[in-house]
């Protein structure tokens, strides 16, 4: 959108009451900033998306965006659940082909649980 562009839709949108969301869409340079979703939350999300924007001072909308980016930075680039999945299988299946030299011990969990509650009956 041209910046005469702009004017026009600004003159537009304010003859029929919009001008917020023109404002709030289109920067400087008539370039597209936000785009406008409608999400379904659960209320018990509601009351906590209220209660937590009211407490750091910030829209409803800026603590969405900013949870948006906390997960999409928490993210390695290319991970996916599958990835990440196969990455941990190949992990237990290498930790169980480890040699692990067995000590032969001589007690049972049982042995043990009787020694403690002795020790501490005293």
């Amino acid at each position: 959108m041209t910046k005469g562009g702009r004017k026009a839709a600004l003159r537009h949108a304010a003859a029929i009451g919009r001008t917020m969301y023109v404002v709030m869409y289109y920067d400087d340079r008539g370039m597209k900033r936000m785009v406008r979703k409608q999400v379904y939350i659960e209320p018990r999300q509601e009351r906590f998306l209220k209660r937590r924007a009211r407490e750091l001072g910030v829209t409803e909308a800026e603590l969405i965006r900013d949870g948006i980016e906390l997960l999409d930075s928490a993210r390695p680039a290319g991970a996916s659940r599958g990835s990440a999945l196969k990455a941990f299988f190949g992990v237990i299946d290498a930790r169980m082909r480890l040699q692990v030299p067995q000590t032969g011990r001589d007690w049972t969990r049982e042995d043990l649980y009787e020694e403690r509650l002795a020790r501490h009956a005293r």
